[in-house]
C-alpha cells in the first residue's frame, strides 16, 4: 500500500505541480492589477516546485535503499544533504544509474534522453543558445572595459551555433521551454511572463 503511494509520486511529474499552478490562476483578473498578486503567486509555485522536486529526491534514494541493502547502508550514513543543491541530485542521479546498471548491465542514459525534435523548435533553441554566448561575451567584454561584440561578430557566433547539432542538454532545455511555454499560455502565468519566461 504505501509503495504504491511512493512510487506514484515519485512517478507524477513534475509539470503536473505547474498544471495545476496554471489552472489555479485563470480565474484571477488579468488587469494591471494582478501582477502584484504574480510576484507572489510565481514566488510560491516555485516553491511547490522544488520543493516537490526535492521530496522527490528523498523518496527515490529511500526506495533504492529498502532493494539495495549496500546502498541503505551508504545512504543512512547520512551522505545525502537535502537535495536541495546540484551536488546532492546529482549524486542521486549517479546512484539510480549506478542502481540500474546493476540489474541491466546494457543500461545507457543517453538513449533516454537523446530524442529528435522538430526543425522549428530546433532552430528556436539554437538561436537563443547564441543570443545567451553573444550577451554572455558582451558582459565579460564590458566588465573588462573592452568594446562590445560588432554586428559581424555576433553574426559569426550564430552561424557557428548553427552549424553544429543541438547537445542533449539543449535539447532537452528547448522541449522543457515549449513544454513550460505552452502550460502557460492563457493563464495569467503567460500574462506575467516577463518574470516567469
Amino acid at each position: 500500500m504505501y509503495n504504491k503511494v511512493h512510487t506514484k509520486f515519485i512517478q507524477e511529474p513534475l509539470l503536473d505541480v505547474l498544471i495545476d499552478g496554471a489552472n489555479a490562476c485563470r480565474s484571477i483578473p488579468k488587469g494591471i492589477e494582478s501582477y502584484p498578486l504574480g510576484e507572489y503567486y510565481l514566488q510560491s509555485l516555485f516553491l511547490k516546485m522544488t520543493g516537490a522536486q526535492e521530496q522527490k529526491m528523498k523518496c527515490i534514494c529511500w526506495e533504492m535503499a529498502t532493494n539495495n541493502y549496500k546502498y541503505r547502508y551508504e545512504y543512512q550514513r547520512g551522505s545525502y544533504g537535502e537535495c536541495s543543491n546540484y551536488k546532492d541530485k546529482s549524486k542521486v542521479y549517479s546512484d539510480i544509474v549506478k542502481n540500474i546498471k546493476e540489474k541491466d548491465e546494457r543500461f545507457d542514459p543517453m538513449l533516454i534522453l537523446d530524442f529528435d525534435i522538430s526543425k522549428e523548435v530546433s532552430n528556436e533553441a539554437k538561436l537563443i543558445k547564441a543570443n545567451k554566448i553573444i550577451v554572455d561575451q558582451n558582459n565579460n567584454k564590458f566588465a573588462q572595459g573592452k568594446p562590445q561584440l560588432t554586428e559581424e561578430q555576433k553574426e559569426k557566433i550564430r552561424k557557428n551555433v548553427f552549424a553544429k547539432p543541438l547537445s542533449v542538454d539543449d535539447k532537452l532545455s528547448m522541449y522543457a521551454f515549449a513544454e513550460v511555454k505552452h502550460i502557460a499560455k492563457g493563464s495569467n502565468l503567460y500574462l506575467w511572463k516577463g518574470s516567469f519566461i
